[in-house]
């Protein structure tokens, strides 16, 4: 199966129960609304570049229908996945 990757950046980093888990929403282009619509069950592989090392991981969407697309990760120790992402505070 060939997955087709897109560019997206990250709209917010909010901590979530107590910092045991972070919801990451992201800037959906326009042109790949369509394609990141929410239904019920979705999920999403992303492409992670950390340390010049490639990563995937699956998520499950978090958001409601109808809002920005956003997935909430659990903090796992010793875990790469979103760390760097996770840990930082903002946008980009």
């Amino acid at each position: 199966m060939t997955r087709n990757f897109h560019t997206m950046t990250i709209a917010e980093i909010q901590p979530e129960i107590g910092g045991a888990a972070t919801s990451v929403t992201f800037n959906v282009p326009n042109g790949l609304a369509e394609i990141f619509r929410w239904q019920a069950g979705q999920h999403i592989t992303l492409r992670l570049l950390i340390g010049g090392e490639e990563y995937r991981r699956s998520y499950t969407i978090s958001n409601p229908p109808g809002a920005p697309l956003r997935i909430t990760v659990k903090r796992v120790e010793g875990g790469r996945g979103l760390k760097p992402y996770r840990d930082r505070d903002g946008q980009g």
